[in-house]
């Protein structure tokens, strides 16, 4: 029989946090990955270097073949690595036999984007094979269902077949059942790529939720920046098996340095309506449209007294968003003013009011 995972007694809270032992959960160093391809060798990941801290939510981005997925499977070594090490609390993965793979790969869970759930078997049936594989009996197993049904709102659901669940609800299986062997780390392989908008953000909220409750480690690799944005702490941007890009969510939204992000982020950025870029496209007009950028590392959020205080009260706002990144505002916006060019000028010139500014034509 295999070895018999300890559980907590009945008695136990249903969740505890995690032990806070060390402040360093994962570590990359210098890891690649090359796989072959008929005769060719190809590159899926080269140099990759990262620091991840025990109970924050990282994200890890990039486009379509950036690498992520060959990335998140060395952490469990479902792939090994061709190059580096992935060190997990300090211990090097790829150096464990067959039986410290398994007590790794206990201690971390893995949800999918197509939830992986076997038709034939009902919710409980699906929660009961991680820990059948255990040696674990049916009493414990159901109670630690139950338990986790009630975490992740399915309450009662435990003899329900996976065809009578929405998405959004077979996607909650699949977390408790990433969830019953307790895990310290959670691997989250594009969790909500197959989800609608709605239930997408549901499961976000869910996965935060459990990162504050029980104290896990998250990694969540994604194509979306808007979910990154949502509920990561922090992000490492991949192109072509590279990091190009990683630090705080805010501050990799403000101030994108790469390419790559910059494309990511495109999409989230507020655009022009039509008929107000026709408008600054003739560039006749008495006002200057200016444009102002707020990326969180100056002004706390845009004092529009010290703009009228600057320009004049004669100031319409034409266009703008600004939102709220971990405390940081961030945005822009497009305001007419009619004020002489010397005033305008020295508006320009101004710090700590905005993080740039510049006239884009005239209305």
């Amino acid at each position: 029989m295999s070895q018999v995972i300890p559980l907590r007694s009945a008695a136990a809270p249903t969740v505890q946090p995690q032990a806070n032992s060390a402040p360093v959960h994962i570590e990359v160093r210098g890891v690649g990955k090359t796989y072959l391809a008929g005769r060719k060798a190809v590159t899926a990941l080269s140099g990759v270097d990262l620091t991840i801290q025990r109970g924050e939510i990282f994200g890890i981005i990039g486009r379509s073949g950036a690498g992520k997925s060959s990335l998140i499977r060395t952490f469990n070594r479902l792939e090994d690595v061709s190059e580096g090490q992935v060190l997990i609390e300090g211990e090097d993965i790829g150096t464990l036999q067959a039986s410290g793979l398994v007590k790794l790969r206990r201690r971390i869970g893995m949800i999918f984007q197509h939830f992986n759930l076997l038709a034939s078997q009902t919710v409980l049936e699906n929660l009961a094979l991680p820990l059948q594989a255990a040696g674990v009996s049916r009493a414990i197993i159901e109670q630690r269902a139950r338990e986790l049904l009630a975490l992740v709102g399915l309450k009662g659901m435990e003899q329900v077949y996976p065809s009578r669940l929405s998405g959004g609800q077979k996607q909650r299986v699949g977390i408790a059942r990433a969830l019953m062997l307790e895990p310290s780390i959670l691997l989250c392989d594009e969790a909500t790529s197959a989800l609608d908008p709605e239930t997408t953000q549901q499961i976000l909220a869910l996965l935060k939720q459990i990162n504050r409750k029980l104290g896990l480690t998250i990694v969540l690799i994604t194509h979306e920046m808007a979910v990154v944005r949502q509920v990561c702490d922090r992000v490492a941007v991949l192109e072509r098996g590279r990091v190009v890009e990683q630090g705080p969510v805010w501050q990799i939204f403000g101030q994108p340095q790469a390419d790559a992000t910059r494309a990511l982020l495109a999409p989230l950025a507020t655009q022009v309506p039509e008929d107000l870029e026709a408008r600054l496209a003739t560039g006749n007009g008495q006002r200057a449209v200016l444009e102002l950028t707020f990326d969180g590392q100056t002004a706390a959020e845009p004092d529009l007294a010290a703009i009228a205080q600057h320009l004049g009260r004669d100031i319409e706002l034409l266009h703008g968003a600004i939102e709220r990144i971990q405390g940081h505002a961030q945005g822009r916006l497009l305001l007419a003013v009619r004020a002489a060019p010397a005033k305008l000028e020295q508006f320009l010139g101004l710090s700590g009011v905005f993080s740039a500014a510049k006239v884009v034509g005239h209305v």
